[in-house]
């Protein structure tokens, strides 16, 4: 519910040299308020380069494992999660949060989600400008999930009151 009132991060910038990712809020939420945040995370993954490989649109692509902890309260969670990078395309990047693997992520499973590359298209000519998030108060995940669920909880207990 938290989630769904304050939404995800509209803006993101990958700093692959400096392994941190922004995101940036970059519209009034119900429990967030537009630029009141950037959330800072790290892009370090202890990728496993299995010896797998497959063509996704006739790019050869190989196989990335890791393990990400999940923390859900006192619990800590383990989910595995799969990628398929190209060296052909050098671009160290990838969806969400992932990245540093020695190609482009094209395809990437976590959990139940999948995300894939829908079509590739490389032009020189339409440079769109990096713009880097910024806020008042740059966080981590967590700092900002905590502040979500306790913004939540007021709004729940000002809404009991009525």
């Amino acid at each position: 519910m938290a989630n769904i009132l304050s939404e995800t991060p509209k803006l993101g910038y990958q700093n692959i040299e400096k392994k941190i990712l922004l995101n940036e809020i970059n519209a009034d939420r119900n429990l967030v308020k537009a630029n009141e945040f950037v959330i800072a995370d790290s892009l370090k993954t202890n990728w496993t380069i299995t010896n797998e490989s497959k063509l996704i649109d006739n790019y050869l692509c190989y196989e990335a494992t890791a393990v990400k902890k999940v923390q859900k309260g006192e619990k800590e969670f383990h989910e595995n999660v799969t990628a398929w990078f190209c060296p052909a395309l050098p671009f160290s990047f990838g969806p969400t949060k992932y990245g540093g693997l020695p190609g482009l992520i094209v395809e990437l499973q976590e959990k139940n989600i999948a995300f894939t590359l829908k079509s590739i298209s490389l032009n020189n000519e339409n440079k769109t400008p990096i713009i880097i998030p910024v806020a008042k108060n740059t966080i981590s995940q967590n700092d900002y999930n905590k502040i979500v669920n306790e913004r939540m909880e007021t709004l729940q207990s000002m809404i009991k009151q009525k």
